[in-house]
Order: C-alpha cells, then structure tokens, then sequence
C-alpha cells in the first residue's frame, strides 16, 4: 500500500510540475509577443499584396477599390473603366439630376477615381457642365436644398478632396470656392476637436473626424486650420481603445477595421506617423491593430468577431495601408495626383493665397489679390505637372542659390516625427562622401508642417562635407539656413568629435507677414550663437498677400525688442527674404510700412500657451508656439455599403444587422428631407412624392449603397518603415489567455486527485487495522 501510495504521489507531483512548467512557457511566450511592436515595410507591402489580390479576384466594381489598386500601381481592370464607371456616372448622378435626388458625394468620389483611372473629369460633361463646375457650383436637390450641405460635412469635405486630386481650378465667383468649404468645416468643428455627421447624431464621427484631416491637410499651414487639423489628432488619440483601435458605437458594430483605416489615411495625409506613441495603446499601435483584421484570403474583416472578408472593410483598409505606404516612403499624398494641364496651376492654397485662403474673420477677405496666379502660388518644392518657366519660379527658400558657383545637390533623408511635432533628421556619411564642391540640400518631407525640425550631424559627416569643400543648406520649405564651408570647419572644432545639432523652431509673432523662426547650433553640449567674421545665410517665406514692404527683423533678447536687419532682401518671385548674419537668434519677417519701425516694441508676440492672450507685448520674449496636437465612410453609408458588398461575403445574421442600419441611415436622411421641405411650405403633392420615394428608395437599397457615400477612400499620404506579425497579436493574446485557464482547471483537478487519494488510502489502512 505505501508503494502505491508513493507511485501516485510522484505521478501527482509531476504532473503538476508539467503544468506549471506550461503555464510559465505560455506567460513568457505571450509577455514576448506583447512586446513585438514593430512592423517591418515588406510586411506592409505583402498585406498591400494579399488585399489586392482578394479584390481582383472578387473584380472590381467599386470607385474606391479602383482608386486603392491605381495608388498602389495595380492595374485596374477595363471592366471598370470601360463599364462600372460610365454606369455609375449615368445611374448616380445623371439620374439623379433629373429627378432632383442627386448626391454631390457621388459627383466627387466620381471625379477622385476619374483622375485615378485617367479619365480627364474636365471633359466628362452633363447638361453642359463638367464634373469639376458641378462640384464648386453645386446642383439643387429636390425643395430647394444645396447638395453641398444636404449631406451634412461629407460635402465639404470630398470636395475639397475632389478639387485637390489634380488643384482643379475654382473661379473667384463660383458657388463654393475652397475658402468657402474650409470655413463651413472649420465653423461646424465640435470643441473637443472632432466633427459630426450632421446635427441629427448626437455623438461625434471618427470616420468623419478622420476624414475631416484628409480635406484640410493641403492646408496645414494656415494657422486656423492647423489649429483645427492639431485639435482633431489630439481628439483622436484620447479616445483610442486600449487595442489600438476605434469603438464607433452599436451603430456600425463597435471597434471596427474601418475605423482605423480612415484615421490612419488622416493621420498619414498630414504627415503624422500612425505608429508614434500618441497613437500606441497598451503597446498596440493603429497599424499592427489594422493588420489583426486581414484574413488569409487576403481581405479584412468588419469586426474581430466576424470570420468572412468583408469588401468595403478590405478596400478601406487597402487604401489606409497604401496611404502608410506612401507616407514612410514619402511619397505625396494618397489623393494628390499632380497637377491638371487644364486646371489650376498654382498649389492648393496657403495662408499667403488671397483666392483660397478660409475667411475666418468675415467674408470680405474672400476677394482675390491683384497678383496673378503664379505669384500666389504657396511656397513649396517644384510639383510634378508644373508648367513653370524656370527652375527657380517655383523655389522654396532653401532653393535660392546664395552661391551661384557650387551647384545643389538634394539628398534622400529619412525622419521621426515625434507627438510633440518634432521632426529628426540624421545625414548619413553614404549621403555626402560622393559629393564635392556642392550645396548639399536636405529637405525632410512634411518638415515644413512640423514645429520643430532638428538635423544631426556627426563627426564623420562634417569631416566629409569639409573634406569636400561642401555647404549644407537644411530647407524647412517656409524657412530656409545655409552654412558654407567655413562655419562647418568652426562648428567641427567646437564640438571636439561630438555630433552637431542644426534646429529650427518655429514661433507665432503678432504684426508677422511671414515666417518667424529660431535657428539653434549645438556642437556637442555647447550652444553656438556667433560665427565671428562668417555668416551663413537665412531665407523666410512672406506672406504676399499681407506684406507691403517686408523685412527682416531679430530679436534681441537684450533689449527685448526686434530690431531690423538691412541685409534683407525681398524677392517677389518666390515671395522669400534673404539676408546673411553671423550668429543665431529668432528671426521673422515683418511689414515695414505698416507700423513704426522705430519703436519695435509695439509689435505683439502671441502667447499660444494661453488662449485669450492673443497679443501680448514685446518687452517679453516671443513665445514658441505651442504644440496642439473617402475612405471612411460615415456611419450611415457604411451601413448601406455594407448590405451591397457583402452578398457574397456575410453571413445571413450580419446582413439582418447591416439591413436595419441601412433602414436608421435611410430614415435619418429622408427626415432630414421631410422636415426642410416643410419649412420651405412644399405642397400636398410634393410631400406625398417623397413618401412615395421614401418607399421606392427602402426597396432599392441594393441600387443605393453609395447614396451617403460621404466618404474619402482611405487615404495615402507617404510610407511606412517597417511592418511585424503583430496583426494576429490581438487574437493570440486570447488564445493565450484561454490557454492558461486550461492549465488552471487542470492544476485543480490535478491537486483534487492528490487529496482524494489521500483520502482513500489513510481510509483503507485504517480499516485495514
């Protein structure tokens, strides 16, 4: 009896010691795969495979598959060039001109994937209007409404995409003008940062919010919409789920993959990194939760609770994952296709464009300047498409040769862009130690819309440029510095081997017509402010339309005031002022007609730190700014876009669901008809046809998926780094979790069978006795 005794004990302990060895191993295996954040580019670029594929495979009938297969260099199929579209463009808009129920969201996700496809939409005419007039001219819907604003901010804000795709010219007279469609968004901005769809829904949108950045990112550097644009990620960020996620509400299924598709188009349309650490959770960032959503069929899923591909989860997700794409390989944006040779040649508008820019203080300052168009255009690099004359027409301030003799040679740079907007830049030796007797130009994409931009350099890269009688010029595209030879040989003897550190902040100054900028030398740990008998040379963007007479003015922080620089000089071309100075200091660019220059301390330096203080006076230093941080569809479309899309795809309880979405979108919508007509007095027969329609229309919801198509496709800006085997992670974490309590259920039956043989042995001993 005790062998048997023993036999089992050991048995028992052992099998104990096989649990817990397998409860340690499942820990360590989920504690390491919880801390597998990174994702590799060739992970991206295969998950951009695999859903291309799936939706070839599937064919393609959607405006915005099209779109994501055209960005990401796939060849769209003739079936929907030749067929899809031209059935789209006669079903959807126009028959719906003629019977007065047209969707402006319809004209402009027609006119996105024209410009995709290559089909010129200035050439694609209805009743005597191209697509573009029909946009900025928008077309009344049935009671007198403005399709423009019938959709609440779907309108405006596809619009401004459509526009974009190619700068589209707009008249000074039309209907919408971009200012226009800028200040509409900006006006119906909630305080907290996000948008609605319209006044019907009382919660806030992330796809509208989402896509809101998508329509206003051309025009981030105005400062009342980079207000909005800061103001809208802040919003965004706060409210992601611990998962990395989106939770749109029971509306539209809770956290889902279409959330987090159209955040990260935003986000990558203004140049903010997805997986920086405002937009990671619980180590869970907005990309690896996006690939946790694709199937091995390619497409993606809905929710995580679904098992099928879903079409409309996979074509957002397809765009959003080319839009990252574009973004770490800093590529333009996913809905800019450059310029139109029939459009517009000047730039979407900037804060310096009197025809474009947003009327925020009152409407007066919607008339356009006397200056033509090429004198507006903003200050950006040369675009692809640009018809400009010379070389020169279109320069940033780091594009003006100082020194004629050397030539500039632009080099390929890599970046981070942390939360706080600042960019970090660091010049690699393979960049340089080809190049002799040059300007070496270093232009970090979308520096210009960040706060800050620092450029390390080390020891071996100063050597080499020195070695190589090379200048550096860093071009921040609204800010320019170039350092010749001479200063680089001084800064590589004061930092004695240590890295040196070029940074440039931008700061906000009351009275500015153009940039104000604080330029920083750091050689190791000492600041560099004087060059002694070098100078380097600094160019800042003007503002034409403001400046009369501008001029180059620094501050000294002795006297606390700004004092002018007579080197300056103003070139109305590329509308910058240079000047050449032998230390650093804050610089900016100021009207010298329209104040008293002899007293500069009556020009204003805005507090951004406190809200109210707008202006503030100058015996205090200028304060830096401070950092503020369609394809989505919105709810009720992607209600309607999933019933169609997922015939083929859902189960039969999914479409129930997505059936009675459709339903709330539908009615939402035909209320909003209902109880404007009445206000307008429509008669008897007017409201009975809607009635009538309103049947028609629950009946054809097939027909009309795309009727609140209010969405930017998912949106592309420039490319990611790298992409890692994290998309499962979320699902693994459960398995492992379930795992574990296995383990544990075992753990206790394993100890109940060590008590009950105890129990049985001591019981049939003692009745042994």
């Amino acid at each position: 009896m005790q062998r048997i005794f023993s036999f089992i004990s050991h048995l028992v302990i052992s099998f104990v010691l096989i649990i817990s060895i397998g409860i340690n191993t499942a820990s360590a295996e989920s504690v390491e795969n919880l801390g597998s954040t990174e994702i590799t580019e060739n992970e991206i670029e295969q998950a951009i495979d695999a859903a291309s594929n799936f939706i070839l495979n599937k064919g393609v009938i959607s405006e915005w598959e099209a779109i994501g297969l055209a960005q990401a260099g796939k060849q769209v199929p003739n079936d929907y060039t030749d067929t899809f579209f031209y059935e789209h463009l006669e079903n959807q808009v126009v028959k719906g001109l003629e019977n007065g129920r047209i969707k402006i969201t319809d004209i402009e996700r027609l006119v996105i994937a024209a410009v995709a496809v290559g089909i010129n939409p200035l050439q694609v005419e209805i009743e005597g209007k191209n697509l573009i007039e029909l946009i900025y001219n928008s077309p009344e819907r049935r009671g007198g409404f403005d399709t423009m604003t019938f959709q609440g901010n779907n309108g405006p804000i596809f619009a401004l995409i459509a526009l974009d795709t190619q700068n589209f010219e707009v008249p000074n007279d039309a209907k919408w003008t971009r200012q226009k469609l800028i200040k509409e968004l900006l006006n119906n901005q909630n305080e907290n940062g996000s948008w609605h769809l319209n006044t019907n829904f009382e919660s806030p949108s992330i796809d509208i919010t989402a896509m809101a950045l998508i329509g206003l990112s051309p025009y981030n550097d105005q400062e009342e919409v980079r207000k909005s644009i800061d103001s809208a990620v802040n919003w965004l960020s706060d409210i992601q789920t611990e998962d990395g996620g989106f939770d749109g509400g029971s509306f539209v299924g809770g956290i889902t993959s279409e959330a987090a598709s159209q955040v990260i188009i935003g986000l990558s349309a203004n140049g903010i990194d997805p997986t920086n650490e405002e937009f990671v959770k619980n180590e869970n960032s907005l990309i690896s939760h996006l690939l946790s959503y694709q199937n091995e069929d390619g497409g993606f899923k809905h929710t995580q609770g679904e098992v099928v591909s879903n079409a409309m989860a996979t074509e957002q997700a397809f765009q959003a994952l080319v839009a990252y794409d574009y973004f770490l390989k800093g590529k333009k944006s996913l809905y800019h296709f450059g310029d139109s040779e029939e459009g517009n040649e000047e730039e979407p508008p900037s804060e310096d464009d009197s025809e474009e820019k947003p009327p925020i203080k009152d409407d007066e300052e919607e008339s356009p300047s006397e200056g033509d168009n090429e004198e507006e255009t903003p200050l950006k690099d040369n675009e692809e498409g640009s018809d400009e004359d010379t070389d020169e027409e279109e320069q940033s301030p780091g594009e003006q040769k100082e020194n004629p003799s050397k030539k500039e040679i632009k080099i390929e740079v890599k970046s981070t862009t942390k939360a706080t907007k600042m960019m970090e830049t660091t010049v690699a030796i393979e960049d340089v130690k080809k190049v002799n007797d040059s300007v070496i130009v270093v232009q970090p994409k979308n520096a210009k819309i960040q706060e800050q931009l620092a450029i390390n350099l080390e020891k071996t890269v100063i050597d080499t440029l020195i070695k190589g009688k090379n200048d550096l010029k860093i071009n921040k595209e609204d800010a320019a510095v170039h350092i010749p030879t001479e200063i680089l040989s001084q800064l590589a003897k004061q930092a004695n081997g240590a890295p040196v550190t070029i940074q440039m902040e931008k700061y906000s100054a009351g009275y500015a017509v153009g940039s104000v900028y604080d330029f920083t030398l750091m050689a190791g740990d000492a600041k560099v402010s004087d060059f002694g008998t070098n100078e380097i040379t600094l160019t800042l963007q003007v503002n034409q339309q403001e400046a009369q007479n501008p001029q180059a003015y620094y501050f000294n922080e002795q006297t606390n005031e700004w004092e002018h620089i007579d080197s300056g000089k103003y070139d109305s071309k590329t509308r910058t002022i240079s000047f050449q100075t032998n230390h650093f200091s804050i610089y900016g660019v100021f009207d010298g007609t329209g104040h008293n220059l002899e007293k500069p301390t009556q020009m204003i330096v805005n507090n951004p730190s406190k809200e109210n203080n707008s202006q503030e006076d100058l015996t205090t230093n200028p304060t830096e700014v401070e950092d503020q941080t369609d394809n989505a569809r919105t709810n009720d479309e992607k209600s309607q876009r999933h019933v169609s899309l997922n015939e083929n795809y859902g189960s039969t309880k999914q479409d129930k669901e997505q059936s009675v979405r459709v339903i709330a979108a539908h009615e939402v919508s035909e209320k909003n008809e209902q109880e404007e007509s009445a206000i307008k007095n429509s008669n008897e027969n007017d409201r009975q046809s809607k009635k009538e329609e309103q049947k028609e229309s629950s009946a054809k919801n097939s027909n009309e998926n795309d009727e609140t198509d209010t969405s930017v496709a998912s949106q592309s800006n420039e490319e990611s780094e790298e992409t890692d085997v994290r998309s499962q992670e979320s699902s693994g974490q459960k398995q492992t979790e379930s795992e574990n309590t296995t383990y544990g259920y075992w753990l206790v039956f394993a100890l109940f069978i060590v008590i009950g043989a105890f129990f049985i042995l001591y019981y049939r001993k003692k009745n042994h006795k």
